[in-house]
């Protein structure tokens, strides 16, 4: 029988950037506590995604408020096969958020396209509005809120998604999607304040993406705010020991595919464990392996 190894991924600082300061909303959890499952994986092509807030465990001791695609965040990894004419429905039952979804990178009808005042009016708190496309290009993209998404996407409200295509082979295939979150109480007050005002519950505004605070240079993205507020990664949601590791066998042919959803560029450092292919790489990305 195959030996098992395990493929373990360090992400830059991920290990010591898990403390958090007296204002941090925190749930006391024993250090023992088992790792967590990752986002669940749903498979086209009819899927329903329900929008609602919640509460989410990033690291043990660290439980924040989070807005969710089926009660988590990130939301379930869909995953499709090329081909299929994809019904995915959003729903509105608990929650008072107007926003359309958007894939990104993947392209779609532009009446399917979620960019709310352009080409789809937000989805209204209570509603529900069904996207139809036929998933025809295989690859990596992932799926998130575009109103005030500067906000929505940052507590939340994103998933990956991924279009297989059946000639593709591998032993294993897993998705890991990077974020950075703020676990200061008072940021994250202040944050809901401002996601849940009246002007930004109005599901007849424009707010789209909303990148006015943000400024573009080079290849990194960042926000005009101190980015230093954000104090602790997350791969599927999760960070330090609530991260699962990856199990594959030895000589397996192994897919890693990586998102990253937040504003920081991450390194990513594989331990022992050349890589043989890097067939992407998103320009907020470092990949290396010793």
């Amino acid at each position: 029988m195959k030996k098992i190894v395990l493929a373990f991924m360090a992400i830059f600082i991920l290990s010591v950037i898990t403390a958090c300061s007296s204002d941090t909303s925190t749930s006391k959890t024993s250090h023992s506590a088992k790792a967590s499952q990752p986002p669940k994986i749903l498979h086209g092509p009819n899927i329903t995604l329900v929008a609602k807030k919640g509460t989410q465990q990033l690291a043990n001791g660290v439980t924040v408020p989070v807005w969710t695609f089926n009660g988590t965040a990130p939301g379930p990894e869909i995953r499709v096969k090329k081909g299929e004419k994809v019904k995915i429905t959003l729903k509105k039952t608990n929650c008072r958020l107007p926003f359309p979804i958007h894939w990104h990178g993947y392209p779609v009808p532009n009446s399917m396209d979620g960019i709310p005042g352009v080409t789809q009016d937000a989805v209204a708190p209570g509603k529900s509005f069904t996207y139809e496309f036929t998933a025809n290009k295989p690859g990596t993209y992932w799926y998130h809120s575009h109103q005030d998404s500067v906000n929505q996407v940052d507590r939340g409200l994103y998933g990956a998604f991924i279009v297989e295509d059946p000639k593709e082979k591998y032993d294993d295939d897993y998705t890991l999607m990077l974020d950075e979150w703020d676990t200061n109480k008072a940021d994250i007050n202040a944050q809901l304040k401002t996601m849940t005002s009246k002007k930004r519950t109005d599901s007849s505004g424009m707010h789209g993406m909303n990148m006015s605070g943000m400024n573009m240079n080079g290849s990194n993205m960042m926000m005009k705010d101190n980015m230093s507020m954000y104090n602790l990664y997350t791969i599927n949601g999760k960070s330090g020991d609530l991260v699962r590791p990856l199990k594959v066998k030895k000589g397996d042919k192994v897919r890693l595919r990586f998102i990253n959803a937040g504003y920081l560029p991450h390194i990513l450092t594989f331990m022992d464990m050349p890589l043989k292919s890097l067939q992407r790489m998103d320009s907020l990305f470092m990949i290396r392996s010793r």
